[in-house]
């Protein structure tokens, strides 16, 4: 496969194999190898380095006369393996002595025993790691072996059953080693020395001063060294990375020292620093260890956030997981490279001075982004809102509409039914002209009485009736004055409106007729006739009024013209 096919991702992930195992002569190999692996690099390096002869690992070198020395590393940022940008590592001052370990007979016959095994090992290993790059480059799958029955290394041999054993959880292992440190140096982690003095402050005064004779260790990361990477770019701190071997001499005498050092230990945690670590005896740190480059040991390294160095990325602006420093070495004399003071002075001179102002960088725009979001919320929420009164303003109107034409629609109908209530009262009162007015009777038609009645208008009508008449005669003779003069009487109908529309039992005459003094209502009953009601014995002088709800009574005083039957 051609490297120009590849995305920059996998690009980037090539190269850091290439940087790790000092790769780069056989391209297609390498890619083949990360895609068996489906492009995963821990596993890719795992393969590629197990696959190489023992005389391949990389080796400490020092140079007394010199005073610094620089190197470019790639690390893995994040569960994914982004790649971490090439930054060249500032080891100034930070040496390695030439000589690490005590050489003797034991340490001859060992060296000698492993290149014994080794050599008889590797025609094995040659042919078995063969076997296992034809069946990568035939796309065979297979099946990943934890304790490598076939692969006498000399790293298997080197780190024995605790690398090759049965896996454990990552933070298992790391809580493991820190509990260890602990009871070998006799101190607390940073956390619990803290947690530990305010319970004896809390309890006996005697248990204080214990307390405040412990060692104190930092507070280390319990996970794996891919999770502190993913812990530190996520929380934007710089993560120290802490590697021993037992198998160094150095190893004693730095946890006796700097480990424990308070002004280390403060210093890591005033600067809110991730601090991980491990013996490289165990999985984790071993492959850590692998991919940091580290060789001597004790082995610390600074890894943070750094502008991005590699060509070819799709946001090259982003920042991404850097190896900043690397220490190894001695921590005595002070000028060791791992002394406290060496550290303190690297962290306060050259450390702190990069990160922060990268840190303050991205937590800007992490303001900026989070400042935008928050913009886009409260525009949303400002147009959502208001959509809902412009919806709610919509609805009202629309029900506005709603309840006016309801209200125009019903009063329209009660407008066209009060107008055919007039037209039936109209036709009623021409009915009742023509059939129900009797004529006036005569002075010989019996017994009569003289009645007057006083109009709306102020006009007075009087006529006489017989005291048989019925009510049904004066409430007709009274109605038939509210009809129009272009009515003629000829023109009466000779039937009443229809009962279905009009009933006068119901709708009643329109008007009531009362006596003026002392007043008194004459209620129209029908049947009823005029003799029976004792008021109109006599004679009387009646008033109209009108009951109709366009106009108002007039009912007038007692001062008004009383007619009697002697007028």
């Amino acid at each position: 496969m051609n490297v120009d096919s590849l995305s920059d991702e996998r690009r980037a992930i090539l190269a850091q194999l290439q940087d790790i195992v000092s790769g780069g002569s056989d391209v297609q190999k390498e890619i083949a190898v990360l895609e068996s692996v489906n492009w995963d690099l821990s596993r890719a390096v795992d393969s590629l380095l197990d696959d190489q002869p023992s005389s391949s690992i990389p080796t400490s070198s020092y140079n007394p006369s010199s005073s610094s020395a620089s190197a470019s590393w790639n690390a893995e940022t994040s569960a994914d393996h982004a790649p971490f940008a090439r930054l060249d590592v500032d080891d100034s001052s930070q040496t390695v002595p030439t000589t690490t370990r005590h050489t003797g007979a034991g340490h001859s016959l060992s060296r000698v025993g492993f290149q014994l095994v080794s050599a008889l090992a590797y025609p094995v290993t040659v042919t078995f790691n063969l076997i296992i790059y034809i069946l990568r480059l035939l796309r065979i799958p297979i099946p990943r072996f934890s304790a490598r029955p076939f692969s006498f290394s000399i790293q298997s041999l080197l780190w024995g059953p605790r690398r090759l054993g049965a896996y454990e959880d990552a933070g298992t292992v790391a809580e493991r080693w820190v509990r260890g440190l602990e009871e070998d140096l006799g101190a607390l982690t940073l956390s619990r020395r803290r947690a530990h003095l305010n319970e004896t402050s809390q309890g006996h005064s005697d248990g204080s001063n214990g307390a405040d004779s412990e060692a104190v260790l930092p507070d280390f990361y319990l996970g794996s060294y891919e999770d502190a990477l993913n812990c530190a770019k996520r929380e934007l701190r710089v993560l120290c990375v802490i590697l021993v071997s037992e198998e160094h001499d150095d190893v004693p005498e730095f946890k006796r020292t700097t480990l424990v050092d308070p002004r280390f230990v403060e210093r890591l945690h005033d600067e809110n620093f991730l601090v991980w670590g491990g013996d490289v005896r165990d999985r984790e740190p071993y492959s850590a260890a692998l991919k940091l480059g580290a060789t001597t040991y004790p082995f610390i390294s600074f890894i943070s956030l750094q502008p991005s160095r590699v060509p070819g990325l799709a946001n090259p602006n982003q920042p991404l997981l850097t190896v900043l420093s690397r220490h190894s070495g001695p921590a005595s004399p002070p000028s060791g490279p791992t002394s406290t003071t060496v550290l303190l002075t690297h962290i306060e001179n050259r450390l702190l001075p990069r990160v922060r102002t990268v840190f303050d960088r991205v937590r800007n725009e992490e303001m900026g982004r989070a400042a935008e979001r928050q913009m886009r919320e409260d525009q949303d929420r400002a147009f959502q809102e208001s959509e809902r009164r412009d919806r709610e303003r919509i609805l009202a109107r629309r029900e506005a509409e709603r309840q006016a034409q309801e209200q125009a629609r019903a009063a329209e109908e009660e407008r066209r039914r009060q107008e055919k209530r007039k037209e039936n009262a109209a036709l009623w009162r021409r009915y009742a002209r023509r059939n129900l007015v009797v004529p006036e009777p005569t002075s010989n038609g019996g017994p009569s009485v003289r009645i007057g009645v006083r109009l709306p208008n102020g006009e007075r009508v009087i006529r006489k009736f017989k005291e048989s008449d019925g009510l049904d005669a004066l409430y007709a003779w009274a109605g038939a004055s509210f009809i129009p003069a272009h009515d003629k009487p000829e023109h009466d109908p000779a039937e009443p409106p229809s009962r279905s529309e009009w009933r006068i039992e119901d709708e009643g005459w329109g008007f009531k007729l009362a006596v003026a003094y002392p007043r008194s209502e004459v209620p129209w009953v029908s049947g009823k006739t005029i003799g029976e009601v004792e008021a109109l014995k006599g004679g009387v002088q009646l008033v109209v009024e009108d009951i109709a709800p366009a106009s108002t009574s007039a009912v007038h005083d007692a001062d008004d013209d009383y007619l009697s039957e002697e007028e």
